[in-house]
């Protein structure tokens, strides 16, 4: 005889169900405003975070940095979006391999670290154009990072893209992302678009909701612009800023929560032609513990700098055009390598006296290798590969175009035309309008004859018969700073087809190139390694690899640009040396 039914299952059981099934509805993250403090599922919480950018390191190798980063006694990490690596053509997406965001935020959940996301539009973060695609100016009149209709109907497209994807991923969906930041340091933008930036608020209240906290990050000399009702203002400095200045100023917006650094820099990036950066570890130190010990959240700039592989290094102006290096270093706690540094185990020790650190050791410095000197054999002059390189043959027009009117954004583009009349005297070769705006190597009949740079005030003089070819190769460097005319080695490397990015070894500070291992292929098969040398091919030309870095040395006498109060000042030359 078969027992009889219960007639109340169903109501009995559903209790007890619900206490299996995760509970995403408990799970928030919120300003608690009358105790000056965030609390996470109601409890109260601070957070010491660190910048990774996954876009500077190897899929492979995430996880190893996050691991790191985790052991450090981080329990988050924060990390910006760049839109042009993403859509590198109006309305074609990409989120593959080393772009798979998804993937990374897994890892950031397999590492315990909870993520504070920084999705732009514009980024900064040292990288190509602040993150904006460069297909964006194929639009002669947009006003970036304005209301500009053109411009917020790009953002709009790549926002409906971007924004489903992290949906699952906020905190209280059951992933891992805390807050998101809107838009980057907009204060620090000449536009103080009001407009703009509540367009975007928008945008982020309607794809994500009302309970994602978002939030802002300006400097002290930005908050008038930056901040904006409805988003929690946030400050950055570092470890030579007045502290109590500062938090104080976010104090006028914020005049109850908790108190938020969102960029505490551990060292600084570098610009060809001057020294390497550091910052040095008791300042860093110091500077964290009395943050910490104001009850403030803290995210560290960075805690692994990582690499501008290939064409994605970015550049400033400060009163001259400086492009970043190839290395995004940073003097940060966790090297380029990926190995942890004195600075890192002296963080720690700040960290382990406010929150509990991860049992266990850190892991040891990954081996290096030392090999070479190996010789390069010469496949060819660059002008030998045009047709290999470009197929379908020249682009012509009456005037030369632009990078964004031929729809390249990067790399080089060799303007070619010939002599109407013979030149018999040595002529002075210039360009109307500083119409130079990155770095130009000339070529007479493939013969090299200098170079043009933007904002330099190079003569360049050149002589040719009717009908001689003149080529004019242009680098696209962003922007640049001044430098030396005469010859040099400088060029980009290619290890098995992967971009390590651009070397200069005249103009420094970095003279070696990072080669992450999972690059090499296994002991016995054969790695191929491409130079393209731009301006001064040796007879035997010959590189070396290294098991550390050189990041600074450079040759030339040059200008430095003062951060804080321990170096000099702006205006003061400065000879610099290598170590």
């Amino acid at each position: 005889m078969a027992p009889k039914k219960p007639l109340c299952l169903p109501s009995l059981l559903l209790p007890f169900l619900t206490l299996l099934l995760p509970q995403t509805d408990t799970r928030s993250f919120v300003v608690d405003r009358d105790h000056d403090r965030f609390l996470l599922d109601g409890v109260p919480f601070r957070y010491i975070s660190g910048s990774l950018h996954y876009f500077r390191v190897p899929r492979v190798l995430w996880a190893d940095r996050l691991f790191k980063m985790r052991m450090s006694g981080l329990n988050a990490i924060q990390f910006y979006v760049p839109w042009n690596y993403h859509e590198p053509e109006p309305g074609v997406y990409n989120f593959n391999g080393s772009r798979d965001l998804i993937a990374f935020l897994n890892e950031a959940t397999i590492a315990n670290l909870l993520v504070i996301l920084r999705p732009g539009p514009y980024i900064c973060a040292e990288w190509d154009m602040g993150g904006l695609p460069a297909w964006l100016l194929r639009k002669p009149n947009i006003q970036l990072r304005t209301s500009d209709p053109d411009f917020l109907a790009a953002v709009d497209s790549w926002f409906k893209v971007l924004l489903p994807k992290i949906y699952p991923w906020l905190y209280h969906n059951g992933g891992n992302i805390i807050s998101i930041q809107v838009e980057n340091e907009y204060g620090s933008y000449r536009a103080c678009d009001f407009s703009y930036m509540r367009h975007l608020a928008g945008l982020f209240r309607a794809f994500l909701g009302d309970k994602i906290l978002l939030f802002t990050t300006d400097g002290p000399e930005g908050l008038k612009c930056g901040s904006l009702e409805g988003l929690y203002t946030t400050v950055d400095f570092g470890p030579a800023d007045n502290m109590t200045r500062i938090f104080a100023l976010q104090r006028k917006y914020e005049p109850h929560g908790p108190l938020v650094n969102s960029e505490y820099y551990t060292g600084w990036l570098d610009y060809w032609g001057q020294n390497h950066s550091t910052r040095s570890i008791p300042a860093v130190t110091k500077g964290l513990m009395n943050m910490l010990k104001l009850g403030a959240s803290v995210n560290m700039y960075m805690f692994h700098g990582g690499t501008n592989f290939g064409y994605w290094n970015g550049a400033d102006e400060k009163g001259r055009f400086l492009p970043i290096t190839t290395s995004y270093d940073y003097d940060a706690p966790i090297s380029e390598a990926g190995d942890p540094t004195l600075k890192l185990f002296a963080l720690r020790n700040v960290i382990s006296q406010f929150q509990e650190i991860p049992l266990g050791p850190l892991p040891p410095p990954s081996p290096k290798m030392m090999l070479g000197p190996l010789t390069l054999h010469l496949d060819g002059e660059l002008l030998d590969f045009l047709y290999f390189l470009c197929p379908q043959g020249p682009i012509r027009s009456i005037l030369p175009m632009t990078f964004e009117a031929v729809r390249q954004d990067r790399g080089f583009m060799l303007y070619r035309t010939y002599l109407t009349h013979t030149v018999f005297e040595p002529t002075q070769f210039w360009v109307p309008n500083n119409g130079v705006h990155d770095r130009a190597y000339v070529m007479v009949d493939g013969v090299f004859q200098g170079v043009l740079e933007r904002n330099m005030k190079h003569k360049l003089f050149l002589m040719g018969k009717v009908g001689a070819k003149l080529d004019v190769l242009l680098e696209n460097m962003g922007r640049l700073s001044f430098g030396s005319n005469h010859s040099d080695f400088k060029g980009q490397v290619w290890i098995n087809g992967f971009n390590l990015g651009r070397y200069w070894t005249k103009r420094g500070p970095q003279q070696t190139l990072y080669v992450p291992k999972p690059l090499l292929f296994p002991r016995g098969a054969l790695n191929k390694i491409t130079l393209l040398e731009l301006e001064n091919v040796p007879p035997q030309p010959q590189i070396q690899f290294l098991d550390s870095p050189i990041l600074n040395s450079t040759l030339h006498e040059t200008y430095i640009y003062s951060l804080s109060e321990d170096t000099q000042s702006a205006s003061e030359p400065m000879e610099l040396s290598g170590h």
